[in-house]
């Protein structure tokens, strides 16, 4: 699971893993984490040292809940920290590296890293900004947007990353131009002023129906007696 602050750095980190074959869960704030953790549970967690949206303590405790053994990848700008209760921890420098982050990611979730150096040898020009191994992530941060991903070992390698906010507004966009047509139709003036025109008939006639009941009814009465 990724939580960090620069939107950038975010974006290619989901995007690296993803592609090296990890499922991956990504956010930008702390709000939606417990309910996250619902359907989610991480065994690793990368996230900023010190967030400027959320206290990296206690999203630790909280995934540590669910997760004992939950391994912590701190992007910070210090080699060396305060070790925290029950987590193994390990520190590297933001903006990241990408073999920097590889090797990491690898003795956390022991696995071999010279196979996931091999994979990404041959997608690495396909991710922004990398040119060789040393190559760090030019930061553009847009901190307002909380960001998922969808996860699934089955999908193919492209990654889906939503807007909550701006998800909704094209959805609301789309929604009134699929019904432009239908708006148009309705308020035609024609079409208001037959409108117009049956309410009227059926108002003045409302009395002669009227009428017509009661006498109706007497005549029945009149028969019956």
């Amino acid at each position: 699971m990724l939580l960090l602050d620069d939107y950038s750095e975010l974006m290619f980190i989901q995007i690296l893993l993803k592609k090296l074959g990890f499922d991956v869960d990504a956010l930008q704030n702390s709000r939606s984490l417990r309910d996250r953790l619902l359907g989610f549970h991480p065994n690793l967690l990368i996230l900023n040292e010190e967030g400027r949206k959320f206290d990296s303590a206690k999203v630790i405790a909280m995934v540590q809940s669910q997760r004992t053994d939950l391994k912590v990848i701190f992007l910070t700008s210090q080699s060396k920290g305060p070790k925290l209760l029950g987590a193994d921890v390990q520190r590297i420098s933001s903006p990241v590296k990408p073999t920097q982050l590889i090797e990491a990611v690898a003795q956390s979730c022991q696995v071999d890293v010279s196979t996931l150096l091999e994979k990404f040898q041959k997608f690495r020009g396909q991710l922004p900004g990398v040119e060789d191994s040393t190559t760090t992530l030019e930061r553009n941060s847009n901190e307002d947007d909380e960001i998922y991903l969808e996860r699934s070992p089955e999908e193919d390698e492209s990654i889906h990353v939503g807007s909550s906010s701006a998800g909704r507004e094209e959805d609301y966009k789309a929604y009134l131009n699929s019904q432009k047509n239908d708006v148009k139709e309705t308020f035609e003036p024609s079409k208001v002023q037959q409108i117009l025109r049956a309410e009227k008939k059926l108002i003045s006639s409302a009395p002669k129906v009227d009428r017509d009941r009661k006498n109706f009814v007497k005549t029945l009465f009149k028969k019956g007696s």
